[in-house]
């Protein structure tokens, strides 16, 4: 690539460039204030404990392009992980158990989509009742009380391909898979387009109501996954699993350059959001600062993604616009003459 094919692709993918730049910040501070985070074993670590996030958030970014939201993920990956901790003691066969808490997640999302898509229900209320739905039927289920998980049950979470922990190729796989749809096919353009214009796209023949529900489905799958990924790694499932995860999946889709009034987003930023995360929330903890921290940077940079998004689409009241001042421009040079 030579240097103006370099600078027209950075110019494209800005947002993605100034994220690559911030997480080899990232790595050189932490990497400098403790030895132990740049060894290799940190490092798979890092890329093992964003997997979880990073496999929803790549799904999540479809659903923010459209302007929606899903803040019932955290609760849908604690449902999914108490019947995999259940089911784990019953007996049946892994795969069938896998497919019975991914098959629970992608009904979630139906529904969900359901209601939003075609109902045409407010995404942020709708997902909250859910939210709060899933998570009192997992603690009404678990009693509130954490449970084992069966090790021939954890292979999404503990497993190894070619030395390659599973949860870090289950994220690259699905992030593949997601980057494909959203750049190579009709699919990226029309949730764009729902974005942008919901009442134009709809009017120009696109089925805003099924891309919509597709597009929540996506998310139940991912969420599905993920539960599979995160509680396989834990071996056990307890009442606090889940709690807050959904803040954490959408601050790595708006670090990604994804905008929380929809009409764009990108797969790939929302991934290195996802690591960006894990990789301050590692660094953390190896230079012993309080976890606390953790939490304020992510409230931070929700605000700050809440703010930015308002002033792109709402000009300042306190700003003239270029019309009114153009009027007055007019109206003195008619008072002159």
């Amino acid at each position: 690539m030579n240097r103006t094919a370099l600078v027209r692709f950075l110019t494209k993918n800005s947002a993605t460039a100034s994220l690559v730049a911030i997480l080899m910040i990232a790595l050189v501070v932490f990497a400098s204030l403790s030895p132990s985070f740049a060894t290799g074993s940190n490092v798979l670590n890092i890329a093992i404990q964003g997997s979880a996030t990073a496999i929803v958030a790549t799904a999540m970014t479809f659903v923010i392009i459209t302007s929606g939201i899903d803040l019932s993920v955290g609760s849908s990956i604690f449902l999914g992980g108490v019947i995999l901790a259940l089911g784990s003691g019953t007996g049946l066969p892994p795969v069938l158990l896998f497919l019975l808490v991914i098959g629970a997640s992608v009904a979630v999302g139906a529904l969900q989509g359901g209601l939003i898509g075609y109902l045409g229900l407010n995404p942020l209320l709708t997902t909250i009742g859910t939210m709060t739905i899933l998570r009192g039927i997992g603690e009404r289920i678990s009693q509130m009380r954490p449970i084992q998980v069966a090790g021939d049950y954890t292979t999404f979470g503990t497993g190894r391909i070619l030395g390659v922990p599973a949860p870090v190729l289950v994220a690259l796989g699905f992030a593949i898979v997601a980057f494909v749809v959203d750049r190579y096919t009709s699919a990226g353009r029309l949730l764009r387009a729902i974005g942008s214009n919901p009442i134009g796209a709809r009017e120009s023949g696109v089925r805003t109501k099924l891309i919509t529900w597709i597009a929540y489905v996506l998310v139940g799958l991912a969420v599905g996954i993920a539960a599979l990924v995160m509680v396989g790694r834990l071996r056990s499932v307890n009442p606090g699993v889940g709690d807050g995860f959904e803040l954490t999946v959408i601050t790595a889709v708006v670090l990604g350059g994804t905008s929380l009034m929809g009409g764009s987003g990108s797969v790939v930023g929302s991934l290195l959001g996802a690591f960006l995360l894990a990789t301050v929330e590692n660094g953390l903890v190896l230079v012993g600062a309080s976890p606390y921290w953790y939490d304020i940077f992510r409230a931070a940079v929700l605000i700050l993604a809440v703010t930015a998004a308002a002033l792109a689409r709402q000009k300042p009241r306190w700003l003239p616009s270029f019309s009114s001042i153009r009027v007055r421009g007019e109206r003195r040079l008619a008072s002159t003459r």
